[in-house]
């Protein structure tokens, strides 16, 4: 606990978070140079934060909002449905909160995420000092900043960070002024002094790491060996990477205002591609001699290296590698029914023929790397192939 809860004074703290997923996922830990994968069970409720291991929820993900202990639910059918976490709190409320109703709020960046359903206050010794601290357990955590508050959300959405949480009573004579609607108006004074105002609500100061994502359906599965004259399908018969969720699935303060399913999609996708082709990324670069794979792709598909695109380990990529994880980002877009809402198709085209004219040409566009590469390259015609290149084996003859 943050403080000292023998001071008597007005007290909330997180002590634990439970979180039942909806949908099989797992997350790889590099320990000792190998990969330990650790497997989200769906269906039972699991401890993803604890007041005592916080640090160990520090920099997991190299932006600084991973989790060990990520959760994935189903999306949303409903505004407003109650998500599957329970929090476990040890409080002191005021005296002036008896028989009223409270409820909890969740925020991340300063953006309201949940909030409880109300409830009693618990009953306490009025005749013991200091006040005894007593346990709350708060359910019906529901998502109040999220998309399907317009719509159903057709696409996957994460919220990822350290969680603020503050606790408010919403009824009575301090009635609290954070947005909440009463029965009577007349119980919210607007102009009620600083004092007042603690009387009714106060933060936690102890936030809580936590991933969280929504998807729609079971992730894709297809045990079929790649060859030719068959389509290739994602195939995630552990359930859905959380590498894979954390690269793509964007956060709700991302979307646009009030979006519908086809703007959502768009959306999703042009995400995707500037994730792929992030020109801040110096690893990989395309292959520009050979245009070898290195991340296990073929002609007809393959095990694309996911962690090791993650963490940029190889240094060369080419055209069935970007098609691979392309491919990865689209087919997270699925239907309630498991469908993909994208006809994502894996196609490689291969040069024929020994003329100019029988070669293919890709269009014109930086290839993924060089944007930042040092080894400033000019074709034939002067032209920066750092900026534009229609043919990703100009190398092929060497420099």
């Amino acid at each position: 606990m943050a403080e000292d809860p023998s001071k008597g004074e007005n007290f909330f703290e997180p002590i634990a978070i439970y979180a039942t997923s909806a949908f099989k996922g797992y997350i790889n830990r590099l320990t000792e140079g190998v990969d330990i994968k650790g497997i989200i069970i769906p269906s039972t409720a699991t401890l993803i934060w604890h007041e005592n291991t916080q640090d160990k929820h520090v920099d997991n993900f190299r932006n600084g909002l991973g989790s060990t202990t990520p959760a994935i639910f189903r999306t949303p059918q409903k505004n407003a449905e109650v998500a599957p976490i329970v929090l476990l709190a040890m409080g002191r409320l005021p005296l002036s909160w008896k028989d009223c109703r409270y409820i909890v709020i969740a925020e991340l960046d300063s953006v309201e995420v949940f909030r409880s359903e109300p409830q009693l206050v618990p009953e306490a010794d009025e005749g013991v000092s200091p006040r005894p601290l007593i346990p709350l357990l708060i359910r019906g955590l529901r998502l109040t900043h999220a998309p399907q508050l317009t719509t159903l959300c057709t696409i996957p959405f994460r919220l990822g960070g350290d969680f603020s949480w503050t606790i408010a009573v919403v009824d009575g004579k301090y009635s609290s002024t954070l947005g909440i609607k009463h029965g009577d108006p007349n119980t919210v004074d607007m102009t009620t002094a600083r004092t007042d105002m603690l009387q009714s609500a106060f933060p936690a100061n102890t936030q809580t790491r936590l991933e969280l994502y929504w998807v729609r359906s079971e992730a894709p599965v297809d045990s079929g060996e790649p060859q030719q004259d068959r389509r290739p399908r994602v195939n995630m018969p552990d359930g859905y990477p959380i590498s894979l969720l954390r690269m793509f699935a964007p956060s709700p303060t991302e979307f646009l205002r009030e979006p519908n399913k086809n703007h959502l999609l768009e959306f999703y996708i042009q995400r995707a591609m500037k994730v792929i082709w992030d020109p801040s990324r110096q690893r990989p670069k395309y292959e520009t001699q050979n245009g070898a794979p290195r991340f296990n792709m073929r002609m007809f598909g393959g095990d694309f290296a996911l962690d090791d695109w993650v963490r940029e380990v190889r240094t060369e990529c080419n055209c069935m590698d970007l098609g691979g994880i392309t491919q990865l980002a689209c087919d997270l877009l699925q239907n309630d029914c498991g469908k993909e809402l994208v006809d994502a198709n894996y196609v490689c085209f291969a040069t024929t023929g020994t003329t100019p004219r029988a070669k293919l040409y890709i269009k014109e566009g930086p290839l993924i790397g060089w944007t930042l590469s040092r080894d400033y390259m000019l074709d034939p015609n002067g032209n920066n192939l750092q900026s534009q290149c229609n043919n990703p084996l100009w190398n092929k003859r060497g420099k």
